[in-house]
């Protein structure tokens, strides 16, 4: 069934309209862009899809076939629940710390973007509800803006301490480019895939991986520790990507194992 059909056969009714958003496959820049380095993602062919109608309330109503459960919250009223639906919460959470007058809404999500595969599932299904939100809200927002909204929401609801790159490739990439981010200025390049007989192939390795419950946030805290160790010695530097080859080399001793 189309998500149109879906939507209708859960809520007896039409959608009011359908938002999507892509997952995303980085070219160059692992663990780069909490390190305000620059990296170069761009989406693929997958998405999330989510059939929304407007309620006259606050509540956010959503069915997930995926999961095949609906769940349901108050845009006013977040609190975790250990599940998929926390992405909405978090996002909403953000928009009302911000002042915003939130809409609530049904909608069936659904998404072929494979989950826990490194594709940024979480990402895309976080900027489709960003956009559900301020698109029912007459709330105007750049896709930068969107990106950051969403990374605070991971951040700070989910408790993933997350870089830019996912939500900002998610929400800014477009068709047939790779989009070149500077992670500390957000400065962006869309860069043409003049790939003509050839092809960017992404395989699916079916091994399980999640952020909030992957060494992701270990690895950021090595980072973290290491740059506040060379700091000692190299006081000018606010990350690592701060830090010269040759600067790194003479204090390479200092770092633990």
């Amino acid at each position: 069934m189309s998500i149109q059909e879906q939507f209708q056969a859960r809520f007896g009714a039409e959608p009011d309209f359908i938002v999507r958003s892509p997952g995303r496959v980085n070219l160059i820049g692992e663990h780069v862009d909490y390190n305000d380095g620059f990296v170069l993602p761009m989406a693929v062919p997958l998405q999330t899809e989510m059939a929304i109608r407007a309620r006259d309330d606050d509540k956010v109503i959503l069915y997930s076939p995926i999961f095949g459960d609906e769940q349901e919250f108050q845009v006013g009223h977040c609190g975790k629940k250990g599940s998929w639906i926390d992405y909405a919460q978090g996002v909403a959470s953000e928009l009302v710390a911000e002042g915003a007058t939130l809409h609530g809404f049904e909608g069936v999500v659904t998404s072929n973007v494979p989950l826990a595969s490194g594709l940024s599932s979480s990402a895309s299904f976080e900027v489709a509800v960003a956009l559900a939100f301020t698109y029912l809200s007459s709330i105007e927002k750049t896709p930068a803006e969107v990106a950051l909204l969403c990374q605070a929401a991971e951040n700070r609801f989910i408790g993933v301490n997350c870089g830019i790159m996912d939500q900002m490739a998610v929400a800014a990439c477009i068709e047939d480019h790779a989009l070149l981010l500077d992670c500390r200025s957000l400065a962006m390049e869309q860069v043409p895939l003049r790939l003509k007989d050839h092809a960017i192939v992404v395989t699916d390795s079916a091994a399980p991986r999640e952020l909030a419950s992957s060494a992701y946030n270990e690895r950021r805290a090595q980072c973290e520790e290491g740059l506040a160790i060379l700091q000692k010695s190299e006081p000018d530097a606010k990350s690592l990507r701060d830090i010269t080859p040759l600067q790194l080399s003479a204090h390479a001793h200092e770092l633990p194992e």
